[in-house]
């Protein structure tokens, strides 16, 4: 019985919380601002969109922002599903640089630190590895002189491979961090249940004694 009232508080605690979720997608005010920030960079700093708004065609407009949309919706779902975001944002960042000038990195790229951060090491660098799939499509998507070059088009490869490392890098951070805690607060049990068990041991000898000297 008392399990069950358990059980039900803590549904009623996890409807409640600030963790709510909706589905896979993570409704946390901090996931929300992240996928927001990481899509809105994303477009102003790596999209041709914003400075010539005006001058495009509105089917490049709504490719872009429709690619935007899913990536929002998809980085929303990314600690739920890790694995099946990344691919996702892969292929999806992969195609939208082949029909607009536009290479979506920031999504690809926090979804790799999720990935590193919350699965185990084969899992982890299979998802890094799958991140750099969309890397020669970002490569064959550049339009500038400077990297029609076979030189230039691997010094823009290996850019983007670093961005890509440096987010596995922080990944990895966030996980070191993340066991350094657990094991802390695995240590403080241990160290509580010790002590409790060398007081229980006192006020058993002292009851052994006080019993002892009586019957003496």
């Amino acid at each position: 019985m008392s399990i069950s009232v358990a059980a039900k508080g803590a549904g009623v605690a996890q409807a409640t919380s600030p963790g709510r979720r909706l589905g896979p997608i993570s409704l946390r005010p901090a996931d929300l601002a992240v996928a927001a920030v990481a899509c809105i960079l994303d477009v102003v700093l790596l999209s041709d969109l914003v400075p010539d708004l005006a001058d495009r065609h509105p089917a490049h407009v709504a490719v872009t922002l429709g690619y935007v949309v899913v990536a929002f919706v998809l980085l929303t779902c990314r600690k739920t599903r890790p694995l099946s975001v990344l691919c996702a944002i892969t292929i999806a960042s992969a195609a939208c640089s082949q029909v607009v000038n536009y290479r979506s990195v920031l999504p690809l790229a926090v979804t790799v630190a999720t990935v590193v951060s919350a699965e185990g090491d084969l899992r982890a660098v299979a998802g890094l590895a799958m991140a750099t799939a969309a890397i020669p499509a970002w490569v064959r998507s550049e339009s500038t002189p400077a990297h029609t070059s076979s030189l230039g088009a691997v010094s823009v490869g290996v850019g983007y491979g670093v961005i890509l490392l440096v987010a596995a890098g922080v990944g990895l951070a966030q996980r070191l961090n993340r066991q350094r805690v657990m094991e802390s607060e695995r240590r403080r049990e241990v160290e509580a249940a010790e002590a409790v068990l060398a007081e229980q041991l006192r006020v058993a000898r002292e009851l052994h004694d006080i019993v002892a000297s009586a019957v003496t």
